[in-house]
């Protein structure tokens, strides 16, 4: 559900790990290999290249370990991490290692599945850094060094976690002086999330004051969405019920009852949540949520799904009145104006957390089959829409795979994906789980309909493919789905 969520506006919290690879997407945007066709293609050559020369500068590394990463190349990446720890000493001694290298190879290594990765971090790439710590003062690399750091820790012996508590001292010092405005919103959250992180692996109290501290101060400055991502992760972290921290969580409650506090509809859901103890703030937020219900806005629906997608979750564990769901549910059901794909989506993962229909089981009070209905006339209408940009396709894999779940036998949506395929959606634009659900749904369609859509999927991912697929084999479950070998073995006979 976090997964899912993190990917396009309206977005909820970031796991520290979601948080990171808003950095890593960055990371590599600044290689010197602009496109992902051109990564895959010189790859090879990249790596032959530098593994052969006798002298290499710690750059030519940094943007290789980018490209192996994100080709998903990890005999690629094991290769340089070899000869990087081959060179250790050498690298050690070089005085022109820059700051910003030290922290692209650290975020790389620390992230990767390649086998010497635990081992070069130890060896080099934490000792590296700490020789530069000092220098790393843009928020930016602050954010991937902690977030590394962060990562490094549970494998760390005692030299080396007091090297960690060095480099982490340094850098929170750094990164708290500064002036919010110097901050972007995305740089801010995945700092504040890492930093959290490893405050508490560390058990250093003082550095969590100072973080919640500056959480409170910077509040009027954040937007909805970084304010709800970090107040949803201290709720989570267990700090808003700390008594430890009483004093900075007042703080916070009281920034956010303020009149510029940033609470929207992209984050009241979560706010709800992460204040759940505060009846100050949960009747501020009732009154907004009160605002939004009588809304007839035409964003009205996105708005809804996403606060609905967060109550959900929050009624699984027992935090979520049943009447706001149902009062929720009834407004999402009436609404006409249809919102986007994506809000779809989130609101029937929700609808199938929350619901067994094979069953005939819903907390809404509605039959099975009228709530179903429901579902699937929307989800026709929605991709049959006239989609006026690309970026109005994500989530689409998320939303086949729940009617797939479902038990959806309709071939309406099929056509219509079909012929948005055909005049020029850009699949490609897919992040690899939402286009992954998207192969995984097809699973049951008729065979000459699926190789069709299987072709589009292929021609469209070109140089995307090895990372999508290495993803499969990555994650334990996919890896033994039928429809993602079956796709695996197909794209392989396309080229």
């Amino acid at each position: 559900f976090f997964f899912l969520m993190m990917r396009r506006p309206p977005r909820s919290t970031q796991s520290r790990s979601s948080a990171a690879s808003d950095v890593y997407k960055r990371q590599v945007q600044r290689s010197s290999l602009a496109t992902t066709e051109q990564l895959s293609t010189d790859l090879a050559a990249v790596i032959a290249r530098i593994t052969q020369r006798r002298e290499v500068s710690v750059t030519d590394f940094s943007m290789t370990a980018q490209v192996a990463r994100k080709a998903g190349d990890r005999t690629a990446l094991a290769k340089i991490g070899a000869h990087l720890l081959e060179n250790a000493e050498t690298f050690k001694k070089n005085p022109k290692v820059k700051p910003r290298d030290a922290v692209d190879l650290m975020f790389v290594f620390t992230r990767a599945p390649a086998p010497p990765s635990t081992q070069l971090a130890h060896v080099l790439l934490l000792p590296l850094l700490s020789l530069c710590v000092h220098q790393v003062t843009k928020p930016f690399d602050i954010a991937a060094a902690v977030d590394s750091l962060s990562r490094l820790w549970a494998s760390s012996d005692g030299a080396a976690r007091s090297t960690i508590r060095h480099c982490t001292s340094v850098l929170s010092s750094t990164f708290l002086r500064q002036q919010t405005q110097q901050i972007s919103q995305m740089d801010f959250r995945a700092t504040f999330l890492a930093l959290t992180d490893l405050s508490l692996n560390q058990n250093d109290i003082d550095l969590l004051r100072g973080t919640l501290s500056k959480f409170a101060e910077c509040t009027p400055k954040l937007d909805q969405v970084t304010f709800g991502a970090i107040s949803h992760h201290f709720e989570r972290r267990g700090i808003f019920g700390d008594s430890r921290f009483r004093s900075e969580v007042a703080a916070i409650e009281s920034a956010l009852l303020a009149k510029t506090a940033p609470i929207g509809t992209e984050n009241i859901g979560y706010l709800l949540w992460a204040f759940k103890e505060s009846s100050r703030v949960q009747e501020k937020l009732m009154l907004k949520l009160t605002n939004l219900l009588s809304a007839d806005t035409s964003h009205v629906f996105d708005q809804l799904a996403h606060v609905f997608s967060v109550l959900a979750v929050m009624q699984k564990s027992g935090e979520a009145p049943s009447e706001l769901l149902s009062k929720l549910h009834g407004r999402l059901m009436d609404v006409k104006s249809k919102g986007s794909v994506f809000s779809l989506s989130i609101y029937v993962k929700a609808l199938l957390q929350l619901s067994d229909l094979k069953l005939h089981k819903n907390p809404f009070g509605i039959s099975a089959e009228a709530l179903f209905s429901h579902i699937v006339r929307r989800a026709e209408d929605f991709i049959a829409a006239e989609w006026r940009s690309d970026e109005d396709g994500r989530g689409v894999g998320n939303l086949a795979l729940s009617l797939s779940k479902l038990g959806y036998k309709g071939n309406s949506f099929w056509s219509s994906l079909e012929q948005k395929l055909t005049s020029g959606f850009e699949i490609s634009l897919l992040d690899t789980p939402d286009f992954l659900s998207l192969v995984r749904s097809t699973e049951g369609i008729p065979t000459e309909q699926q190789e069709r859509l299987w072709r589009a999927f292929v021609n469209g991912r070109r140089g995307m493919l090895q990372e999508d697929l290495a993803s499969v084999h990555s994650h334990k479950a996919w890896d033994n789905e039928p429809v993602l070998m079956s796709f695996t073995r197909f794209s392989q006979t396309q080229g």
